[in-house]
């Protein structure tokens, strides 16, 4: 019903309508693309901003885990470790006393080069010897059962330490490295190094894609460690957006990459930077909602952009309908006076050019309506006379002849019901081809039609002709052209 309205509406309404919803569609086109093309701005700016910031920390705090695995791959390696971890479990206690003065001055050598961690070394008699002023308790350091690498980094808690240089809340984070043997150096048991967990906070605090959204002491990043655990921050979130990317990202990643994931209906971007020398990566987010935020200005922009030109465009189609819709008008009173059967009347062809095309276009058609209708006229007669003889020549003088000589050969060989039934047949078949009236004929009497043909042929030429018809009962009715079925 809406678009009817508009259909049967006045020219000037209609241009009024079509004008306002022309601006309506370059403004909301030219609006659309205007945000798009900010919005990828913003996003790619944000991306590449974010992705160095990122790579840069995860530099930095490859750095440190490359340096502490390094240390303790080294002091394995050392030729020195194999000997005094023997005398360790020495049964004199002065060899074990040298031992463990041996293991503590290259314990200190080893830490010398790390920076806030401390050194553990346990052989399999459960001896530790330590950088610590008061030794742990191993069963709190080495797990039961030590899993399959090699080397194993956790976050640990112990507030009762006592470090010369960790002067933290007990928060450490601890690498596990099991002691293998080499040809000509035999050794086992652990080292284990504690790092303040600060050194890894001084590194990821701070880092967001959101600008002014953190202070000093806050971060968006997660950094997963090799075994898949959280090593920042101290407290995983509790809805970790990072779990489906991680999992599809582990052990793929090469470079520093940023997209876009749905999470949870939301949109996000993702920006991942693997951590150099390790197996680590780092992860940083954040709502793409919240990055567009300062678009709300050119959304006002747009609006008023579009109030404008719609107020433009409503004194374009008043302008517009006064000079066009006028000589319309007159147009139209015309074309009511030629409905109403006076043909006499024409049109001034004054105006703009189309008008002017238009009213020369309706006079030359009201000049040509006599010539048309006499022809149809014409036409008319014609096409009759053609049905007509295409009627006559359906059945051929020959073919009556043939027929009629058939049927008289039959009154001497043939039963007269026979005969009764031909001549039955002849006069059906005469009847359906000319006697009728109309063009159109229903498809049971075509088909009526042709069985009459064939049986008379049949009657020429016995068993020449087989004709099997199947006509449906509900398409007996449907009306079709006469005699287009032809045998």
């Amino acid at each position: 019903m809406k678009l009817k309205w508009f259909f049967d509406s006045t020219l000037c309404r209609q241009l009024l309508v079509l004008l306002i919803l022309l601006v309506i569609c370059a403004v909301s086109a030219i609006g659309i693309a205007s945000i798009h093309i900010a919005q990828e701005v913003i996003r790619n700016h944000t991306a590449r901003f974010g992705g160095k910031m990122l790579t840069q920390a995860a530099f930095r705090l490859g750095s440190v885990i490359d340096n502490a695995e390094t240390t303790v791959d080294s002091l394995i390696l050392d030729r020195r470790l194999a000997p005094q971890l023997s005398n360790l479990s020495s049964t004199q206690r002065s060899v074990r006393e040298k031992a463990k003065s041996a293991l503590y001055n290259l314990l200190i050598q080893y830490r010398s080069s790390l920076s806030g961690a401390e050194l553990i070394i346990i052989d399999p008699s459960g001896n530790m010897i330590t950088t610590y002023n008061s030794a742990p308790k191993g069963e709190n350091l080495v797990l039961p059962p030590f899993p399959k690498q090699s080397k194993l980094w956790r976050l640990r808690y112990f507030p009762s330490y006592d470090s010369r240089v960790l002067r933290t809340s007990g928060r450490i984070l601890e690498l596990t490295a099991r002691i293998v043997s080499f040809p000509g150096q035999s050794q086992s048991g652990w080292i284990i190094l504690h790092m303040d967990y600060r050194i890894v906070e001084s590194i990821m605090t701070n880092i967001s894609l959101q600008e002014n959204a953190l202070n000093r002491y806050q971060s968006d990043v997660i950094v997963f460690g090799p075994q898949k655990q959280i090593i920042f921050p101290w407290v995983a979130p509790s809805n970790l957006i990072f779990s489906k990317t991680y999992q599809k990202l582990s052990g793929q990643l090469r470079n520093t990459q940023g997209y876009e994931e749905i999470i949870n209906r939301h949109n996000y971007l993702i920006i991942v930077a693997p951590v150099p020398w390790t197996s680590w990566m780092v992860f940083i987010s954040a709502p793409t909602r919240r990055l567009y935020s300062g678009l709300e200005q050119i959304y006002q922009s747009i609006l008023m952009i579009g109030i404008i030109c719609i107020g433009i465009a409503i004194f374009l189609a008043s302008l517009i309908s006064f000079f066009v819709t006028q000589p319309v008008n007159k147009l139209h009173k015309a074309m009511s006076l030629v409905e109403g059967g006076n043909f006499t009347v024409r049109v001034p062809e004054r105006g703009p050019l189309e008008i002017q095309s238009l009213g020369r276009a309706f006079n030359r058609m009201l000049h040509e309506v006599d010539i048309l209708t006499k022809q149809l006229v014409t036409e008319e007669s014609e096409r009759k006379t053609a049905v007509i003889k295409a009627l006559q020549a359906q059945i051929a003088p020959h073919f009556l002849f043939n027929t009629l000589a058939a049927m008289a050969g039959m009154t001497s060989k043939r039963p007269p019901e026979e005969v009764a039934e031909a001549l039955r047949s002849l006069k059906r078949l005469l009847y359906l081809s000319i006697g009728k009236t109309g063009d159109f004929v229903s498809l049971a009497e075509e088909f009526e039609h042709i069985h009459h043909y064939l049986y008379l042929m049949n009657i020429r030429f016995p068993g020449k002709f087989l004709l099997r018809m199947e006509l449906p009962e509900k398409l007996r009715s449907c009306r079709i052209i006469r005699l287009v079925l032809q045998p």
